[in-house]
């Protein structure tokens, strides 16, 4: 049978044979441990050390308390809280801090607090990032989220476009007496 096979046969008894390496095998413990290295050895990426900072500021609960407390509602999913805590993970300890005010200290003296400890820009923008759905990245707004966002259930009278929750064409007709109040 002549083919590939009869390549790295010696040609002649005593020849030895041509030296074939086989191709190295990498255990995945042992890429696991490189990639580790590799981290550690050029610092975490932007992302994970945000992430670390992250979870020694504020846990993902105490974010959702913090939600809560300062719009008066609470987010419909917990995977949307975890998105709008990733947008403001540079601002982790800060979000720590502010916690920390509005659950600590009577409410009478939050805004005093809030003022004295420069956190207001930053309750501010959580409090219209959870109402328009967006934030401010750079110079860019960005959208985590439009069906949700607060201010749908704020008005009480509407919903997002896209949501029905009547038949078709409900819209053209009068809202249903006590829907809302003038």
């Amino acid at each position: 049978m002549a083919g590939s096979d009869d390549a790295r046969l010696p040609k002649q008894v005593g020849e030895p044979a041509p030296h074939h390496s086989a191709p190295a095998t990498v255990r995945r413990r042992e890429l696991l441990i490189a990639v580790s290295t590799l981290a550690a050895f050029f610092g975490l990426p932007a992302a994970a050390r945000s992430q670390v900072a992250l979870s020694s500021a504020i846990d993902p609960g105490a974010f959702r308390e913090l939600t809560g407390i300062l719009t008066g509602m609470s987010p419909s999913d917990a995977t949307l809280s975890e998105l709008f805590l990733q947008a403001f993970s540079a601002d982790a300890a800060d979000l720590g801090k502010l916690h920390a005010i509005v659950t600590e200290q009577p409410e009478t003296e939050w805004d005093s607090a809030i003022v004295s400890a420069g956190l207001k820009p930053l309750s501010e923008s959580l409090i219209k990032a959870w109402y328009t759905g967006s934030i401010m990245h750079g110079s860019e707004e960005r959208v985590l989220t439009y069906l949700d966002a607060f201010v749908w259930h704020a008005c009480g009278y509407t919903k997002p476009p896209t949501r029905c929750d009547t038949n078709f064409g409900a819209w053209a007709n009068a809202p249903p007496p006590g829907r809302f109040s003038e």
